[in-house]
């Protein structure tokens, strides 16, 4: 032990300073990349569940038996039911209907062939897929 000691003890650049250096730096380095991943998830997620909210109250409001008022109703019964939750007022319920009606014309249609994902593209779209 006394070797560790006396080898970090100058003013760096000895070679156990370099090696923290390395570890610092790959250490950083994935958490960042896992960061980066978790980042993308989430936002997967939350576009995801914005778009099936989105059609629910599209299908229910548009084409079901939903009259005016049901949306301020789902976003009050909402909050008193989950307290602090954000981000569901009736505006944005609105916006969530808005999204799906808008996204869906993009989402349910075959893909151009210059639109078609390359080996690499579609290797990760099928990882996604299969989680």
């Amino acid at each position: 032990m006394g070797n560790i000691q006396n080898m970090d003890t100058g003013g760096g650049g000895s070679r156990f300073d370099m090696t923290y250096s390395v570890a610092v730096q790959a250490i950083k380095e994935a958490i960042q990349r896992s960061q980066a991943r978790a980042l993308h998830l989430v936002n997967s997620e939350v576009l995801s569940l914005y778009y099936g909210i989105g059609r629910y109250i599209s299908e229910n409001s548009r084409e079901g038996f939903w009259g005016t008022g049901a949306l301020a109703q789902i976003s009050s019964q909402l909050q008193k039911e989950m307290p602090g939750l954000k981000g569901y007022s009736e505006t944005s319920l609105k916006d969530m209907r808005t999204f799906y009606e808008q996204w869906q014309l993009f989402v349910n249609r075959q893909p151009m062939a210059d639109e078609l994902p390359s080996a690499s593209e579609s290797l990760t779209i099928r990882n996604h897929l299969n989680l």
